[in-house]
């Protein structure tokens, strides 16, 4: 080897020594990631994934369902009590959560949710939180451009491309 692979190799060393990536007597110069991580990294993205594409479904499944309350009719008297206020709102509640469109996403996005939960009692958090929320903010754009939301189609593209590359940052 030459004096500049060699002083490269000795500088990659001591990076890696810094930041914990590689202990001290290690032979390679490559950064060791568990295999446990890598799994976990995959469920992080999963989540993401699915919070992004049940995000999207959810906000047309309450599009829809609000469309449908509109063209219904509006009951003669309106409610002037605070009980009837309360019932009133309940009711539409219970109607939404009845309403396939919108409960079917939501509770898979609650199951997301819980999976996220296990993910991190064996993840660091510094990791879990930046990779599912990226992912999740990226997934939500690209899934509601396939649902035909109204979007700046470049912006939501770039923005997403930024998240790849800090996910990326992150994980590497």
């Amino acid at each position: 080897m030459n004096m500049d692979v060699d002083g490269g190799v000795a500088a990659m060393e001591g990076f890696l020594l810094v930041f914990g990536l590689k202990r001290r007597g290690a032979k390679s110069a490559q950064p060791t990631i568990p295999e446990t991580m890598i799994g976990d990294v995959e469920k992080m993205l999963a989540v993401g994934l699915i919070w992004g594409a049940t995000n999207a479904a959810m906000h047309r499944g309450a599009l829809l369902w609000d469309k449908s309350l509109k063209s219904t009719p509006a009951p003669a008297n309106a409610p002037h009590k605070i009980h009837q206020k309360l019932l009133n709102s309940l009711s539409n509640w219970l109607t939404l959560l009845f309403f396939w469109q919108y409960s079917l996403p939501f509770f898979i996005n609650l199951s997301a949710s819980a999976t996220f939960f296990a993910i991190l009692s064996q993840a660091p958090i510094s990791l879990a939180v930046p990779v599912t929320n990226a992912t999740t903010f990226a997934a939500t754009a690209v899934f509601g451009i396939l649902l035909g939301e109204e979007t700046r189609l470049g912006h939501a593209l770039l923005g997403t491309g930024f998240i790849v590359l800090g996910v990326w940052l992150c994980i590497t």
